[in-house]
């Protein structure tokens, strides 16, 4: 009896001790915060060849040490598409979309741990034959983050992109030349009708926060948050940066400055935004005697807390 009553009262302290955890304690509530957040990584990685080996091993191990829900890939080539898909570790968490390197279109890929709804390409307007990739992803119920990019059943997915347990991805290499704004903003105004919240629209948009960049911004699909403006303010978050990053100092157009060409753009008012970091800043490569990072590019990762279901808050 003495024996039982020494186990009740271990597991009491036990549970009060967990509760109290749970309730009061900072720590724990940012762990369950951890496991419901998503993760979203965008990454121009540079379509030159120099080092392509190099440059996408350290890429690869960036991913597998942070393990973003999905990332977006600007300037994807095949022979880059075929080095990640050959790593063991790579392929047994992602699920590269297009599943052929052959049908990539624009440069554009994503890999995502979440079940895939839906992909496909749209033309953008435009000289240099860009393209949007939209992706529909599911997002719930609360796991599903954990399926290694495995597609869901027609139940357990729906059929339509109202879905509020879908999230619609936009992945954009906008035009580049420096005196391509009234481009870039057709391009913009052209993917609107393609957002269906919740949506997020990220990539290499190819301009900065400057005055010159006017055009492009007032032709922004409205009700976006800029996420990196959301958490950072005015810091600049140059992800083309000619001062620390040699290979954008090497690759910049003439006349060109360090600017903001990346974005992640969320179009849903009720998730909240936990951090956002510029990622790929190490130099932990050598090239021709000189240390670079992988690309030439800066990425940059968010993450999310969607609001859980009523089903998954227990």
């Amino acid at each position: 009896m003495r024996h039982c009553f020494v186990i009740f009262v271990l597991f009491c302290s036990s549970f009060s001790s967990h509760c109290g955890r749970l309730a009061g304690d900072p720590s724990a509530v940012a762990d369950l915060e951890a496991r419901s957040s998503l993760r979203i990584l965008t990454w121009n990685v540079s379509l030159r060849d120099f080092i392509r080996q190099e440059r996408a091993d350290t890429v690869r191990k960036h991913i597998l040490n942070t393990l973003p829900h999905l990332v977006a890939f600007q300037e994807m080539t095949p022979e880059y598409y075929a080095m990640l898909e050959s790593n063991p570790d790579f392929a047994s968490r992602y699920r590269l979309v297009p599943s052929r390197p052959e049908a990539i279109r624009g440069r554009l890929a994503i890999a995502t741990r979440l079940p895939l709804v839906s992909h496909r390409y749209a033309k953008l307007p435009g000289r240099m034959g860009r393209y949007a990739q939209i992706v529909e992803v599911e997002i719930e119920p609360a796991g599903a983050a954990e399926n290694n990019g495995q597609e869901p059943s027609r139940k357990e997915r729906g059929t339509s992109s109202a879905n509020p347990a879908n999230l619609t991805v936009i992945n954009l290499h906008l035009e580049s030349y420096l005196q391509d704004g009234p481009i870039r903003a057709r391009q913009l105004r052209f993917i609107a009708p393609l957002i269906r919240k919740p949506a997020i629209a990220l990539g290499d948009f190819n301009f900065g926060d400057g005055a010159e960049a006017r055009q492009e911004r007032s032709a922004l699909p409205p009700g976006y948050r800029d996420l990196w403006k959301e958490r950072h303010g005015d810091r600049p978050g140059l992800t083309w940066n000619q001062e620390e990053n040699p290979l954008a100092l090497r690759f910049r157009f003439e006349g060109e400055k360090s600017r903001r060409l990346d974005y992640i753009l969320l179009y849903e008012s009720s998730w909240k935004l936990s951090n956002m970091t510029l990622v790929g800043t190490e130099k932990a490569l050598q090239y021709q005697g000189e240390a670079i990072p992988p690309s030439d590019h800066y990425g940059l990762l968010a993450e999310l807390l969607p609001p859980r279901s009523p089903d998954h808050t227990r």
